[in-house]
């Protein structure tokens, strides 16, 4: 299985500060590779059913809020600001993400159809992910805030299950 980094993020093009939101989108990407980069360790390593089965569930979980976030928050966004076609991409490879991640859960743990499933599904991220940071997420550099990071991160807890502070 080939794990392919996405095109890094020029710092130049992308001033963006610890508390932005595409800050946390490029990060969430650099999470999800590197899961996957874990992932093709364990498929090299004939790594146990249960260990893939759990690396998967965690891929799946971070999969899941990111597209929330790019659903609900981002492409909303990037509306007015990208090309039609552009943007009309972006979401075309988001579900094929969610459809391919579908297509790993229902295989049985352990099969080579499944390690199969996840080369493909990581060739879709890799070509998703590069797309994005350089055609669509400098369309929103120039509104990027401080507010938007509060609000992608929000999302993302929610997505994620996860428990702010009582």
């Amino acid at each position: 299985m080939k794990v392919a980094e996405p095109d890094t993020v020029d710092t130049a093009a992308h001033p963006a500060t610890a508390g932005s939101a595409l800050t946390i989108l490029c990060a969430d990407h650099r999470r999800v590779q590197q899961l996957m980069g874990l992932y093709a360790l364990l498929w090299a390593d004939s790594g146990s059913q249960a260990d893939r089965a759990g690396l998967i569930a965690r891929i799946g979980a971070c999969l899941h809020a990111l597209g929330e976030v790019k659903q609900e928050i981002v492409y909303p966004l990037l509306a007015s600001r990208a090309d039609a076609e552009l943007l009309e991409r972006a979401q075309r490879g988001q579900a094929s993400i969610e459809q391919s991640l579908s297509r790993v859960a229902a295989e049985d743990g352990g099969t080579v159809a499944m390690d199969m499933q996840m080369s493909e599904l990581a060739d879709l991220l890799h070509e998703q992910m590069a797309m994005e940071e350089r055609l669509l997420f400098p369309l929103i550099e120039d509104i990027d805030s401080r507010d938007l990071a509060s609000r992608v991160a929000l999302r993302r807890s929610v997505a994620l299950g996860l428990q702010g502070p009582d």
